[in-house]
């Protein structure tokens, strides 16, 4: 089962986007989407947290990627996602 912790495994605070407003992931806004999408061109993270985007169904930006955009990639790669499990007590801490 994926965990929230999980995910979170690689944000020890050096990372860009756990020191950016975590909104910009998960903003309706296409400019701040764009923000979002900007900042993981910079991470060496990037394709880790690609990849677990798109084999997990998470919402918002993930590896600089949209979820729309996973999506289409898991149907052409014929990958069917894990739906996320968020650990009890989970605190996102910036």
């Amino acid at each position: 089962d994926t965990t929230v912790s999980e995910i979170y495994r690689w944000l020890d605070g050096s990372q860009l986007c756990s020191q950016s407003d975590p909104e910009l992931w998960f903003s309706d806004l296409y400019s701040e989407q764009q923000k979002a999408i900007a900042i993981c061109q910079h991470c060496p993270l990037q394709i880790d947290c690609m990849k677990y985007a798109i084999e997990n169904r998470v919402d918002g930006i993930w590896g600089g990627m949209r979820e729309s955009a996973r999506n289409e990639a898991r149907r052409k790669l014929r990958i069917k996602a894990k739906p996320m499990r968020p650990a009890a007590g989970f605190i996102y801490k910036r």
